[in-house]
């Protein structure tokens, strides 16, 4: 990993975003890069006859956000990467990670998949689509696999 010095990491409190906290760090620590730990507190739209209408976040959510930032920052610190930062955004999650990817950009973009279904993810998008199309940095999707996968049999050769 090369010219690496530079890992943002998406993160949103899921099982799939620990993995990319933590293939992160593995990185991190083998490329002696900076890890900047960054995550969105959603604007949430709700659609009127009208206009959407975007409300306001609360201080609650923001605070569960930046405390949830905190911990991974510690646990980064506590497996020997000093040069780390929490940054957290407020606004439509796509356009707030896309918007500070362009304005900070890193040498790699770390982020979880959720793993939806082809039908949630066609009515309500997915970020790391979004980010793997969009961003202009290499992004590394980690996905939170079973611990207890089924072995596949090799082909006989006949």
């Amino acid at each position: 990993m090369s010219g690496v010095k530079h890992i943002m990491v998406a993160l949103d409190g899921s099982p799939s975003a620990a993995k990319a906290l933590e293939l992160a760090a593995d990185l991190a620590k083998s490329a002696g890069a900076a890890v900047e730990l960054v995550s969105v507190v959603p604007l949430q739209v709700y659609y009127s006859t009208y206009v959407p209408d975007l409300t306001a976040v609360t201080a609650t959510e923001e605070k569960a956000v930046r405390d949830r930032l905190d911990r991974d920052l510690q646990e980064l610190k506590a497996k020997g990467i000093q040069d780390v930062r929490a940054t957290v955004l407020t606004g439509l999650v796509v356009e707030a990670l896309l918007d500070h990817v362009q304005a900070h950009p890193p040498d790699l973009l770390v982020m979880g998949s959720r793993g939806q279904s082809a039908t949630r993810r066609l009515l309500l998008g997915s970020v790391s689509d979004a980010l793997v199309h969009f961003a202009q940095c290499p992004v590394l999707v980690a996905k939170k696999g079973s611990e207890t996968l089924p072995t596949r049999e090799k082909p006989s050769s006949r």
